[in-house]
């Protein structure tokens, strides 16, 4: 397999994607599931640069120390990933995220009523790792685990209660025609290879022409001082 460097032949490797998912994860002292959806370039075949948006599907009951009401929780921004080993067919991925996240917290204590309360907003980074499958030219799978880090959203909720680890899982689409592209990669070596064989071969036929010129030359040589005695 030939070896591909980071920076070599760079940009001429662009695959666009995107990829839903979901992750398993607690907030709030409470076990949720969050889909969510990732889209960006691959640069490379290593380097992604793009955005993503998770969200829960229905609030979570929040607490009585923490104001006891119901709370939904979103957040989002900028994805960097970086892939090792991406002709392999599993391999590892580094994900990293960072951005904006927004509470959605109702008043539940009013009988038969769900009132507003606030929407408090806080920063986010999100580190993981997790490993990636080539199940087609078109898709990867993706699973693995990332920890989630957040500022404090108000005096009641914490980055305590918001920050924590979770299980992710997710189908990668987009342009991955990696095989066609180490079969061309493996055709050029093949024929520089065979292009360097003609040139030696192309080489040796001259030396040996050169080797049987002087051969001649010698035997010629002696062959017309024996004429003349």
């Amino acid at each position: 397999m030939t070896m591909n460097h980071l920076f070599k032949d760079k940009g001429t490797d662009i695959s666009p994607f995107f990829s839903p998912g979901c992750q398993l994860t607690e907030i709030a002292g409470a076990v949720t599931i969050m889909p969510g959806i990732k889209a960006g370039l691959i640069l490379n075949k290593r380097i992604a640069f793009g955005v993503l948006y998770n969200f829960t599907i229905k609030d979570l009951t929040i607490p009585q120390t923490m104001g006891g009401s119901k709370m939904g929780m979103k957040y989002g921004g900028f994805l960097f990933e970086y892939t090792l080993w991406p002709l392999q067919q599993i391999h590892l991925t580094i994900p990293f995220s960072t951005g904006i996240g927004k509470l959605n917290i109702t008043d539940t204590t009013t009988v038969n009523a769900r009132i507003p309360k606030n929407t408090p907003s806080f920063v986010y980074a999100e580190p993981g790792l997790a490993i990636e499958v080539n199940i087609w030219r078109y898709a990867k799978f993706e699973i693995g685990g990332v920890y989630r880090y957040t500022t404090n959203a108000t005096d009641l909720i914490n980055a305590n209660h918001l920050s924590g680890f979770s299980f992710i899982a997710s189908v990668k689409f987009g342009f991955f025609n990696y095989e066609e592209t180490k079969r061309e990669r493996d055709r050029i070596k093949a024929l520089r290879e065979l292009k360097n064989k003609s040139r030696m071969d192309s080489r040796n036929e001259k030396i040996i022409e050169l080797r049987n010129e002087k051969i001649n030359k010698k035997v010629n040589g002696k062959n017309r001082k024996k004429v003349k005695k």
